[in-house]
């Protein structure tokens, strides 16, 4: 058998130069990628950003990271992220709060079907 790691967790794979295990909920509008090796988790709109270029979890965490902490922000990131608050929208043209509601429901419908596969059940 080609994967030798826990099913579960998707930890024990002998090979550590190899791509880790991921997990996604996709829905015509949505991409939610979970990646339980490094805990690190991705969002995409897909409708407005059909080649997955724009995480938006990840570059809204790490734009108000960067403002929070004072780290310089170059010019063509700061006009990026200029209208990007809790009550605009993100660059891609979404409102963080309805996507933030979004992520919500992917989320707990990605951990509803996990625990529903691994008790078992099939998708």
């Amino acid at each position: 058998e080609w994967n030798t790691g826990n099913p579960i967790n998707a930890s024990g794979h002998k090979e550590h130069n190899t791509i880790d295990a991921a997990f996604a909920l996709i829905t015509d509008e949505w991409k939610y990628v979970y990646w339980p090796l490094q805990e690190y988790e991705q969002l995409y709109h897909r409708s407005l950003d059909p080649y997955d270029e724009y995480d938006i979890l990840q570059n809204y965490y790490i734009h108000t990271q960067k403002e929070k902490n004072k780290i310089y922000v170059d010019g063509n990131e700061r006009m990026r992220m200029k209208t990007f608050t809790s009550t605009n929208t993100t660059p891609v043209g979404d409102s963080v709060q309805s996507t933030m509601e979004i992520y919500k429901k992917l989320k707990a419908r990605f951990y509803e079907l996990k625990v529903h596969v691994q008790s078992g059940g099939k998708i």
